[in-house]
């Protein structure tokens, strides 16, 4: 009986684990589209924010570094334009995905490169300094548009010329240009910025904790003054680049994350969602 009740017009479901109830007939997917320079906190504040709304979750970021990845596997120099093309073909022909992981309060993202797990790959120091050159490719961000929109559930409808409409869930997505390419209809836009030497710090001690994980040599880690050029030059890039540069929604919220705490940056985002929604 309330299996039957809940599919009629008018009853609803729950949102989000902290959402009221909205009529079946007015409800449509709710979408937190979080942006940013490096290391500004966008993956791990989205993870959280993604796990206390109840959302679904989607990494942008390292669908970039997945592509780069294999770029350097296959010697690809990215300084060199015939290597840079190369990029073309190599995008749109790798396969990329990944899966969110809950384990109780804590979401962690696996991220899938042809079928190998590559989720620790992806964060070393020679994917930080060539994903810039492989994210400002027009063609790889185009492919990369379809992949993450493949993740969040888009499906085409009709011709070639209509608009792609969402069958997903809530989303939380995060990266440089979601707000402004990837999900421009979102419901909420933040923009998430910090000082450079702060993200630098943030990156550096990250780097060490992976290290002690993996029981690496600690010589083989960079200095924090080079993690700060590398921060620092990767800004450049993602700012200057010619397609989809990083740069802020008009309508995005900003947050200044540099001296918030994690938690901070959560409960923030997840107030601006809940009133939002209300």
């Amino acid at each position: 009986m309330a299996a039957a009740l809940l599919s009629l017009p008018g009853f609803c479901r729950p949102l989000g684990r902290h959402h009221a109830c909205t009529p079946r007939l007015l409800m449509r997917t709710f979408i937190v589209a979080i942006d940013g320079p490096a290391a500004s906190g966008k993956s791990t504040t989205a993870k959280r924010v993604a796990r206390t709304l109840g959302y679904n979750y989607i990494d942008s970021g390292s669908i970039y570094r997945a592509i780069t990845l294999k770029a350097l596997a296959q010697g690809l120099d990215l300084t060199r334009e015939a290597d840079r093309q190369r990029l073309d073909g190599l995008a749109h022909t790798c396969q990329v995905d990944t899966q969110a992981q809950f384990d109780g309060d804590t979401l962690r993202v696996v991220t899938y490169l042809d079928g190998q797990d590559v989720t620790d790959a992806i964060r070393t120091l020679a994917v930080n300094r060539g994903v810039s050159e492989v994210a400002k490719a027009p063609e790889v961000r185009q492919a990369v548009l379809q992949i993450q929109r493949r993740m969040a559930g888009y499906k085409r409808e009709g011709s070639e010329t209509t608009t792609d409409k969402l069958s997903t869930t809530d989303l939380v997505m995060d990266g440089r240009d979601i707000g402004t390419s990837v999900f421009p209809q979102a419901e909420l836009k933040v923009y998430l910025e910090a000082d450079a030497t702060v993200r630098a710090q943030r990156r550096y001690e990250e780097m060490q904790r992976q290290a002690m994980t993996k029981k690496e040599n600690g010589s083989t880690l960079p200095t924090y003054d080079e993690v700060l050029r590398d921060l620092q030059a990767r800004d450049a890039a993602d700012v200057n680049r010619t397609h989809s540069p990083l740069r802020r929604a008009p309508d995005a919220v900003v947050i200044d994350s540099t001296n918030l705490t994690i938690d901070q940056q959560v409960s923030k985002i997840v107030e601006l969602a809940q009133s939002r929604m209300a």
